[in-house]
């Protein structure tokens, strides 16, 4: 086992819809007076203890009555402020990065808030992993190197749809023990486990289901022997339509 970002907290429509919307009506859910929800949250970045270390967070917000109108978080586990503004940069995207100075080693949480325009209010909360800064002799692990994230496979919206996902990891002063890619944005587990294929290459197979259409973001994480992590993305094309199913070829011509 080694620690990996998960959800500790997921509130409001998100949850509810597909399971209150069956039971009682999709009018009726309209009148529960939910709060804001969260359908991603990322945050990467190779976190080291005292030292200052760069950070970079994105979500995506749900609300099914009201515009999402401020999202901050909590940064204070990881040497930041208690409450750090992130900007919207789309109708439902809202992203920061900065740089904060985690004092202590380990499984740290950040935790977001997001708040509507009727003043509910919806919480989040991610672990992070802050390395230790090193031993007696003063030096730092250093944290695993991502390179060459991928999703190979077509994706269409609401099918049923076979990828490949691999990334290269290897570490400068260690051993990678373990890889797992966040495929929540298109509809896989929020921690999958990569398998080893060789030469650094981890991967796999997954049949995944995505439920928006459009560019979203895959998130990979490798953990070392000293329990420093390394982080890559990549983006995925989410589609509307089956790829069109190439002509056989022409048979050749008759020879005369």
């Amino acid at each position: 086992m080694w620690p990996v970002s998960r959800v500790v907290r997921l509130t409001g429509a998100a949850l509810l819809t597909g399971v209150v919307c069956g039971a009682v009506g999709c009018a009726a859910l309209a009148n529960l007076n939910l709060p804001p929800s969260f359908t991603r949250a990322s945050v990467s970045g190779d976190l080291v203890q005292g030292a200052a270390s760069s950070i970079a967070l994105a979500v995506t917000t749900f609300d099914l009555q009201d515009d999402v109108t401020d999202v901050s978080v909590d940064l204070s586990e990881i040497g930041g402020p208690t409450e750090q503004a992130l900007e919207q940069v789309a109708a439902n995207e809202w992203t920061f990065s900065g740089e904060v100075t985690p004092t202590v080693a380990g499984d740290r949480q950040v935790v977001f808030t997001a708040i509507d325009a009727s003043g509910r209010i919806g919480l989040l909360a991610r672990t992070v992993t802050v390395a230790s800064s090193g031993g007696g002799d003063g030096g730092s692990n250093l944290p695993p190197v991502l390179s060459n994230p991928s999703v190979e496979g077509p994706l269409v919206v609401n099918q049923s749809n076979v990828v490949v996902v691999s990334v290269t990891a290897v570490d400068p002063d260690g051993v990678v023990t373990g890889v797992v890619a966040d495929l929540s944005q298109i509809g896989g587990p929020s921690a999958q486990p990569l398998g080893n294929s060789g030469d650094g290459v981890w991967s796999i197979t997954e049949t995944v289901r995505p439920i928006l259409v459009g560019d979203r973001t895959v998130l990979f994480e490798a953990i070392d022997d000293d329990g420093a992590i390394g982080t890559a993305a990549v983006d995925a094309e989410v589609t509307s339509l089956i790829p069109p199913t190439p002509s056989p070829p022409l048979p050749p011509p008759p020879v005369p």
